[in-house]
């Protein structure tokens, strides 16, 4: 039997061995290769000899040696350095060097071995045990290993999920389909898939930053490890507090608020001529009235629409915009606006299918049509005031009353006082 400590190089495959009767290696009995470091050679002389007489069991002692082989088939040097190794005594019953074992049950303190498979129903895999690695498995297990590439900077080894069985490394690496863990879960990281992964790459990598992830493609929610919490999908929340504002059911509630509300900050398209609506950067408040009546406000950078709705038709509205004017709409199909275009007022009247409008131009003058000021139309609006003679002689207790129209002209006059006897 062979048994050795493995060697803690990564890229070794299996183990060369020679085995010799004599110590100085002239008789050469076995030799071969083997992917573990534990194994037996079956060889025609039997591991003891008998004396002339029959009543002597000698052990017999043979020499070998061993040495590594990588992926690319490079040997390595002969352990020992110094020659052959000698064998320790071999008892002839000595369950650790049995070169085959049936048993139903075994039980010692410590079993040595470098793969142990525990026979599965089912097909057995054909996976091969790296050379330098402890391997507990399953027979079905079908997952691969891959060891680092050589001549490769940075190369490193890895592993291929199988899709049956189960297996535990000397390198740490265990896979199972399922496990139950009634205490602590502690892990270095944690990776399901590129949406559902804790300090890892989406390829499984660790990685140095507490990066985290959970969702799948259309939502999720992220951490970047550093100082940044994103979301992309919908926020339910009923309790908490935005910059200020506290989550109060399904109402959003600042006391003592002394910040600002910014929406948006980006370029948007550009609204239709006459729609006063604007698709960026708003801020809409719909508010139902009554059975498919609604009223709506919008505020955007645009301006600002009041609208009211029946049916999901805008019937009446009223928009500000601050290039456009004031618009108010009559119907779906018809609106007019006011504008001020250097220092003529315009009047547009505008329809769906002519949105840029018809501009009149409006007139605030007492000469609008160039032909001079029109005569005023003057009417007696019952101004009086007393007059400076009297009305009966020189009777000085009778005074004349005049009465003015709007134009400042008298249109009557009467006599009044307590000398007046008319």
């Amino acid at each position: 039997m062979f048994s050795f400590d493995p060697t803690i190089d990564l890229d070794v495959t299996e183990y060369e061995y020679e085995l010799y009767e004599d110590a100085l290696g002239a008789v050469k009995i076995s030799s071969g290769k083997s992917g573990s470091s534990v194994f037996t050679i079956d060889v025609e002389t039997n591991s003891s000899s008998v004396d002339d007489d029959q009543s002597t069991m000698t052990p017999v002692t043979y020499y070998g040696r061993i040495r590594p082989v990588d992926s690319s088939g490079n040997a390595g040097p002969w352990t020992p350095n110094s020659g052959l190794k000698e064998s320790s005594a071999t008892a002839l019953i000595d369950g650790s060097h049995v070169m085959s074992l049936t048993a139903a049950k075994i039980t010692a303190g410590t079993i040595k071995s470098h793969e142990i498979i525990l026979s599965q129903q089912g097909i057995s895999s054909n996976f091969v045990a790296p050379a330098n690695m402890a391997i507990l498995r399953s027979s079905n297990y079908d997952g691969k290993y891959y060891p680092a590439t050589p001549n490769i900077v940075g190369s490193t080894p890895s592993w291929e999920e199988g899709t049956t069985g189960w297996i535990i490394a000397g390198d740490g690496h265990a896979e199972f389909s399922s496990a139950s863990i009634r205490g602590t879960l502690k892990a270095g990281a944690i990776f399901i898939n590129q949406y559902n992964r804790w300090k890892t790459d989406q390829f499984g990598n660790e990685m140095a930053t507490p990066f985290f992830m959970v969702g799948n493609q259309a939502s999720f929610a992220r951490y970047d490890g550093i100082n940044t919490f994103s979301v992309q999908g919908n926020i339910t929340a009923t309790s908490g507090t935005i910059a200020g504002w506290s989550i109060l059911a399904n109402e959003l509630f600042a006391s003592n608020f002394s910040g600002s509300m910014i929406i948006g900050g980006g370029i948007g398209p550009v609204p239709p001529a006459g729609g006063f609506v604007s698709g960026t950067g708003a801020m809409k408040i719909y508010a139902p009235t009554d059975a498919g009546k609604a009223r709506q406000a919008i505020y955007s950078g645009y301006g600002t629409d009041y609208a009211y709705y029946e049916n999901g038709i805008k019937q009446y509205a009223l928009a500000v915009d601050p290039l456009k004017g004031i618009a108010y709409r009559q119907s779906e199909n018809n609106w007019f606006s006011f504008k001020l275009v250097g220092s003529q007022i315009y009047i547009t009247v505008s329809t769906d299918a002519n949105p840029t409008g018809v501009d009149y131009p409006l007139c605030v003058s007492t000469d609008c049509d160039g032909a001079g000021p029109p005569n005023p139309v003057c009417t007696c609006n019952g101004i009086v005031l007393q007059g400076s003679g009297y009305c009966d002689g020189a009777n000085p207790n009778c005074w004349t009353y005049y009465i003015y129209d709007s134009c400042g002209n008298v249109c009557g006059s009467y006599c009044d006082g307590p000398g007046c006897y008319f």
